[in-house]
């Protein structure tokens, strides 16, 4: 218990640190915070609290652009990552996680499936915290999904 105290509290500091540097670079922090949200999301750390962060720094509605913008690039960088140098660790990964694995099952008949059924399980599925966000872009990658219902999807379900 110590431990997980200690972990958080470190985590907390380094992102309480960040968020600083951000708020110091004024508008280009911004940009920073694009990108950093973005390697987050590539590297499986949740976002959540980069999210709160960006609404105190920004305001409830550049906030949320900046948020949508990193949640976007991060969530593109997974699906090429994916789909390119990191398929057989995604296998891997998915394979760990019942519910994402589910998914996958599901959508590997996805060629059986109309765009629009398609495009309704990649929005429902950006709902539920059942499923980790940034697991679910990669997982999404090993599919047949389309990248632009993908896409759209994605940015519909998180929007």
């Amino acid at each position: 218990m110590l431990a997980i105290v200690s972990i958080y509290f470190t985590v907390t500091g380094d992102v309480q640190r960040l968020l600083n540097a951000v708020r110091n670079l004024g508008f280009s922090g911004g940009v920073v915070l694009v990108l950093v949200y973005a390697i987050c999301m590539v590297i499986l750390v949740p976002g959540t609290i980069l999210n709160v962060g960006a609404g105190f720094l920004y305001g409830t509605f550049w906030g949320y652009v900046v948020t949508i913008f990193g949640c976007m690039l991060g969530a593109v960088l997974c699906f090429a990552l994916g789909r390119g140098v990191l398929q057989g660790w995604v296998r891997d990964k998915v394979a760990e996680h019942g519910p994402v694995a589910r998914l996958c099952e599901l959508m590997g008949t996805s060629s059986q499936m109309s765009k629009r059924e398609t495009l309704t399980v990649v929005l429902v599925s950006r709902l539920p915290p059942v499923m980790p966000f940034a697991l679910t872009n990669y997982a999404f990658s090993i599919t047949d999904v389309s990248f632009p219902v993908y896409f759209g999807g994605t940015l519909f379900g998180v929007t």
